[in-house]
């Protein structure tokens, strides 16, 4: 969980717009660009089969997701000059995607319409400074938000997990339909959900110098899944490409129903940027300049609403990429650059043999592993 550092004076630090001539200077050598190309990888690895099954709970389906960590990647390295957090869709804001898709809006265009407000609004929020507000932010309450949502997100992938299909409905949906889930289980999706947990909670001290947990969950389940639990649902084939710019309809009434649902997906989205960028100045001591990549996040939601993707912020990798030694730009970049090859190549295809168990499996374990226990 999240430590708060204030003995430090972290916060006053992240604060503002920082002039770039004002930060530290960064000799940029050899070993730093391979620790931020391995961080970029594994980042990509663990975040992309994360963010397709992410794309399912908001609605807007795992292309959405692709096309969603794509553009923020993009814009938050080359406009927010991240130094260790990687842009991309996250649980937070998909969840509040599933709300707007399902009460807020009548059409998927009308959805994507509310993704791009909500990018102008994070835009605003840069301007404004907004990470200022983050010093008046108790941990408690943060302890308590990171809580819930991890409940949240055990509770709404748990039929997936065992094979029965996404619940709607949220948490209290979830758990009303939990009687039918059990009774409807698919033995195969059951067991690669019990296998692939356990891989990542046995994945311990030094195993994990070698891959992250959750890597391994996603190599064991979908080898499970192709050649042996091969009655497991599956992601199935997705839409290769790149992705076209739409330009949704919108009229006055429409608006006025989205200022509230984009609101929301600005604000979280923001929040988890600002968090997410202490965090991983306490982890590689580079100071983050986390206005300007909410401005970037902004403008990377902005068009992955035009392009047909979903919102997001700092993205699933940001601890992975951190740890692996990712500390400037080109690891968001190095993303950004898998993301392309998987729209564009045969990794489509790989992705398409991923059983969906594998996929909850990966949600319920970051579910887990941000409860505050």
């Amino acid at each position: 969980m999240l430590q708060w550092r204030t003995e430090d004076n972290m916060f006053v630090r992240l604060t503002g717009y920082l002039n770039p001539g004002t930060l530290p200077k960064f000799n940029y050598q050899l070993r730093d660009l391979r620790g931020d190309i391995t961080g970029g990888v594994i980042a990509g690895f663990v975040s992309i089969p994360a963010s397709l099954s992410l794309g399912e709970l908001s609605g807007l389906g795992p292309v959405a997701a692709l096309y969603g960590m794509l553009t923020l990647s993009l814009f938050g390295a080359l406009v927010g000059n991240t130094r260790g957090p990687i842009s991309g869709v996250n649980t937070n804001v998909a969840i509040i995607m599933a709300l707007v898709v399902a009460e807020y809006t009548h059409s998927i265009a009308e959805a994507l319409a509310v993704v791009m407000l909500a990018g102008v609004i994070q835009m605003v929020f840069g301007v404004m400074r907004f990470g200022r507000y983050i010093s008046y932010l108790p941990i408690s309450l943060l302890n308590g938000y990171y809580t819930g949502i991890g409940l949240i997100l055990i509770a709404t992938q748990l039929a997936p997990a065992v094979g029965t299909g996404k619940v709607g409905g949220g948490f209290t949906g979830a758990l009303q339909a939990l009687p039918f889930t059990i009774s409807r289980a698919n033995l195969d999706a059951v067991l690669i959900s019990v296998i692939g947990l356990s891989v990542v909670f046995l994945w311990r001290g030094p195993l994990k110098r070698i891959a992250p947990g959750q890597l391994m969950l996603l190599i064991v389940g979908t080898l499970l899944g192709i050649f042996w639990l091969d009655s497991s649902p599956v992601v199935g084939p997705i839409t290769v490409g790149i992705p076209r710019m739409l330009w949704p309809e919108i009229s006055l009434e429409f608006l006025l129903r989205a200022v509230q649902p984009a609101f929301m997906i600005a604000l979280l989205s923001s929040l988890g940027t600002i968090t997410a960028s202490a965090l991983v100045e306490g982890i590689n001591g580079r100071q983050q300049q986390v206005n300007r990549i909410i401005f970037a996040h902004g403008m990377g939601n902005l068009a992955s609403g035009l392009a047909g993707g979903m919102p997001g912020g700092a993205g699933q990798g940001t601890l992975a990429n951190a740890f692996a030694g990712g500390r400037t730009f080109i690891s968001n970049l190095t993303v950004s650059v898998m993301v392309l090859l998987t729209l564009v190549s045969g990794l489509s295809a790989l992705i398409a043999l991923i059983p969906k168990a594998v996929l909850a499996s990966i949600l319920i374990s970051n579910g887990l592993s941000i409860i505050n226990w």
